[in-house]
């Protein structure tokens, strides 16, 4: 019972969910270092209302605020709350082009090209402590994604997932390919074409 004017706070839900401390490094968004945030683990059988995320560690208390959409149960999502400046992540991608096939039918040439990304990722750890760091990549139509330790994919997201002691180096590889099938007339081919 409330008098007029009088405001309470009641929990929606008082439950333990799984909880993970990661950072997140998003290939083509993040700059040099990855974002802190808490990987949530909807198993509460209940579904949690958009909101604010209140992010506290056993070492500092406090560590900051992340915004939650809706989350359905049964639903697993990182959520933001910093920067993480302690750790840093390079990337090297090196795009390659290769004709795998080519065969003559009818006077018509058909070709099967492989594109292949290959990126090398340099993640260097907090010198502070460990670290879970997961680089996810953003999913192509038509291209198979490959990496050792490849985690929890999302619908959009391709994650590979790296555990980094204190103070340590680590280099990742990911591969990306698509096969692409052209055809174009013998007769329509510069003289180039056919003996490259």
């Amino acid at each position: 019972d409330l008098k007029n004017g009088e405001t309470i706070s009641v929990p929606l839900l008082d439950k333990d969910v799984k909880v993970e401390m990661v950072s997140v490094y998003q290939v083509g968004r993040s700059g040099e270092h990855p974002t802190a945030s808490v990987m949530l683990e909807n198993d509460s059988g209940s579904s949690f209302p958009q909101g604010i995320l209140t992010v506290y560690n056993g070492k500092s208390g406090y560590v900051g605020d992340a915004q939650i959409a809706g989350m359905p149960s049964g639903e697993k999502r990182a959520a933001s709350f910093a920067l993480d400046q302690k750790v840093s992540v390079g990337a090297d991608t090196k795009p390659q082009r290769m004709i795998t096939s080519i065969k003559v039918v009818d006077g018509i040439i058909h070709a099967k090209t492989l594109l292949r990304e290959v990126t090398i990722f340099t993640v260097n750890g907090a010198a502070d402590g460990d670290r879970t760091v997961l680089i996810e990549q953003q999913k192509r139509p038509g291209w198979t994604f490959r990496a050792e330790n490849t985690a929890d994919s999302t619908l959009t997201h391709d994650r590979v997932r790296i555990a980094l002691k204190a103070g340590e180096t680590r280099n990742v590889e990911t591969v990306s390919e698509q096969t692409q099938a052209e055809e174009f007339a013998l007769s329509d081919a510069a003289p180039q074409m056919i003996t490259s």
